[in-house]
């Protein structure tokens, strides 16, 4: 108990007589908390407790002896310690900044790596795209997803119905004229002869002004059989600007839908007339009676929209649903001459055009071989077809062969339209082959002719002949397969007096 309390006790027993009283009360409780104190400690038994802390001393000296020596040994061992930590630390520091530096050496050399393979892969892709250009890659041909593509060489095109219409008369030349061109030699005037197209075709020329023309390419786009079909179409044409210069450019327009083509007025050109549009400044479809497609017509001077150049020249179109990319890159390029090639296969095959391109060749030897007597001799002539006799090893695939025959007097008179394609077997190189008879039904040639051979493969030729009885020969040279596709064509105009 705090003296304070046992004062505030003291304090309250009150009252006393005396200030003696009051003291000697509060001795007399002073004495007995001290008893309390006294009695509650157990000192009879403090000695015992006093002997046993010392036997526990006494059993336990070597061990306190051993903690103090240890004790004095670690304190030492963590002094040496701090020496060499102290020494070491300037070693750290020093490691440290090595580190520092090697990595920033690390850095720069990195950042010098990527600037050079940055550099490398530009110079790579520049290497795989010219490589790409130049060597032929089978997916550079892109199928349209829709089954349709139209592609046009317009070499002598105005023998295909393609045709030029004037549509006023105001200046004194038409702004789309045919004019002589396509002679190329790729890659200028060093280009080997067999090489060479000698000779020039009728192309058209699109003029920056004159009259306002129209040209009509017929048949371009097949009957639309329901009002929701909507192509998005792509028009491209090859430029032609010389002999030497070769093909230097393709234009593309597009994309364009094919109901723009179709309302009134069909497509015009918002922008100013460049080397993109070339010719395509407006366009317009028109239904064909006669095959129930539709014409496609290129106009030039209408609504004021002219070629982007003066004399553009075009030796070949495409209409497609696909676009081909940026057409001044050679993958693009490659793409239009891949498609160009496959689509003009299609077009070559067709019956009609092979019939108008002999006919329109067979006009000139009848218009300047034939006077008006041996004309008057295929009045009341036929046309029929020639039936070829194959020899072993040659088969028949397709044959369009042809012949008008008429007699006046003791003369007869014979154009004959020699086309047919066959899988010849055996054929050898610099070797003359008989592979079998053509059927003049009329009469017999007045002498032997030569005919056109052309074949399948690359790298090989052929020389064809025949006789007055109608035996077909061919000399080849190259290299064959087992069996080899050939054509021959000829278109013959001949006199035989009858003896």
């Amino acid at each position: 108990m705090a003296f304070n309390d046992d004062l505030n006790t003291f304090v309250h027993n009150y009252p006393y007589t005396n200030y003696h009283e009051l003291v000697l009360d509060f001795l007399t409780n002073l004495v007995q908390a001290l008893k309390k104190i006294v009695d509650d400690a157990d000192l009879e038994h403090l000695p015992e407790r006093l002997q046993a802390i010392d036997d526990t001393l006494s059993a336990n000296q070597l061990a306190i002896s051993a903690l103090e020596s240890a004790s004095a040994s670690a304190s030492q061992a963590i002094q040496d310690l701090r020496a060499i930590t102290s020494a070491h630390t300037a070693d750290l520091e020093a490691i440290h900044n090595e580190i520092d530096g090697v990595i920033d050496d690390l850095t720069e050399s990195i950042t010098a790596l990527e600037g050079e393979f940055n550099n490398y892969r530009t110079a790579t892709d520049s290497r795989l795209q010219a490589l790409e250009g130049v060597a032929f890659d089978p997916s550079q041909i892109v199928m349209s997803n829709y089954p349709f593509n139209f592609a046009l060489s317009m070499l002598n095109a105005n023998k295909f119905g393609v045709r030029i219409v004037v549509d006023e008369a105001v200046s004194d030349h038409d702004s789309i004229q045919w004019v002589d061109g396509g002679n190329y030699a790729p890659g200028g005037s060093l280009t080997p002869n067999k090489q060479k197209f000698n000779s020039t075709f009728k192309i058209p020329m699109f003029l920056s002004s004159g009259n306002q023309c129209h040209l009509v390419i017929p048949s371009v786009f097949p009957i639309k059989y329901s009002a929701s079909i909507n192509w998005t179409l792509y028009f491209y044409a090859n430029r032609y600007i010389g002999a030497t210069s070769g093909n230097v450019g393709i234009c593309k327009v597009g994309a364009i839908n094919f109901t723009d083509l179709m309302a009134e007025g069909g497509y015009t050109n918002p922008n100013t007339p460049d080397a993109n549009s070339a010719c395509f400044n407006s366009m317009e479809l028109f239904a064909n009676q006669e095959t129930g497609c539709y014409d496609l017509h290129i106009y030039n001077g209408r609504n004021g929209k002219f070629a982007w150049i003066n004399n553009y020249m075009f030796s070949s179109m495409m209409v497609l649903p696909l676009d081909l990319g940026t057409m001044s890159q050679t993958p693009s390029i490659q793409k239009y001459f891949n498609l160009l090639n496959t689509y003009m296969i299609q077009m070559g095959t067709n019956l009609d055009n092979r019939i108008t391109s002999a006919i329109n060749t067979a006009l000139a030897p009848v218009n300047t071989e034939i006077d008006g007597i041996e004309a008057d001799a295929f009045k009341k002539s036929e046309l029929r077809t020639l039936d070829f006799t194959p020899l072993s090893g040659v088969s028949v695939i397709a044959n369009y062969s042809y012949q008008l025959a008429g007699v006046k007097g003791n003369e007869r008179y014979t154009i004959a339209f020699i086309d047919m394609i066959l899988d010849v077997t055996g054929l050898e190189n610099n070797s003359t082959m008989n592979i079998g008879d053509l059927d003049f039904f009329f009469n017999n040639l007045s002498g032997a002719r030569s005919l056109e051979v052309a074949i399948e493969h690359a790298n090989n030729g052929a020389f064809g002949s025949i006789t007055s009885g109608g035996a077909v020969a061919i000399k080849a040279y190259g290299t064959f397969d087992t069996t080899t596709r050939i054509r021959i064509t000829a278109s013959i105009a001949d006199k035989y007096t009858i003896t």
